[in-house]
């Protein structure tokens, strides 16, 4: 309870000191500590399933402190290199289209690798079942199927990024007045949803087929 306090704390103090700062600053140490804050509450959640609520919150707090400083960072750094509001929300559609395309050229890959390293694993478990050698095939198996994995982990990381920059901005700027851009982003956004939800099934599979190989 008490790291709590210290945590909330500081992000008080952080944030009553945005006043003296310029626009692009306060907007970077506004995010950071949102983030923080909204991150140690999370934190102590998750932290209070493991019997460790004060170390939940710390790490919550640096999490969440790293991607509301992300946003800060998109907002101070990008919004300012245009001239307008709905230029600004025209940018911020190209970049979630861009990662949705990435997103999906990455899923259509994948998928394709996963049933390659799946008949492969069948394969190794065969001849373990029939006690033939087979370490060198599981050990190179085993490689790639952790090199697909932390990919793919990663690749989620990013989307997951995208996603929370992109809602913060449709919720800050809905009241600008280009309805048809802040229509376009949220259908940018759901599109890149839809593959998100596709990457997670694909991590999973991924993950079960890490566990198999280590067994």
């Amino acid at each position: 309870m008490k790291t709590l306090t210290i945590v909330f704390l500081g992000v008080s103090i952080l944030l009553s000191g945005c006043a003296s700062m310029s626009d692009s600053s306060t907007t970077r140490a506004q995010g950071a500590g949102f983030g923080a804050a909204i991150g140690a509450g999370l934190g102590a959640i998750v932290g209070a399933a493991t019997g460790d609520t004060e170390k939940g919150a710390l790490i919550g707090a640096a999490v969440g402190g790293v991607a509301g400083l992300a946003y800060g960072d998109h907002v101070a750094k990008k919004k300012e290199k245009y001239a307008s509001q709905e230029d600004y929300l025209t940018a911020c559609i190209a970049e979630a289209d861009k990662r949705y395309r990435a997103t999906k050229v990455y899923n259509d890959k994948i998928r394709t690798e996963i049933a390659t390293l799946e008949t492969q694993l069948q394969e190794a478990e065969t001849l373990a079942s029939s006690q033939q050698d087979n370490a060198a095939q599981l050990s190179a198996l085993r490689d790639n199927l952790a090199k697909n994995l932390k990919q793919s982990e990663q690749m989620m990381t990013q989307v997951t990024d995208e996603i929370t920059i992109q809602r913060e901005v449709l919720a800050n700027e809905s009241s600008s007045g280009a309805a048809d851009r802040i229509e376009a982003l949220n259908q940018e956004i759901a599109k890149l949803e839809e593959q998100k939800a596709q990457l997670e099934e694909n991590t999973r599979q991924l993950a079960a087929l890490n566990n198999r190989a280590s067994a």
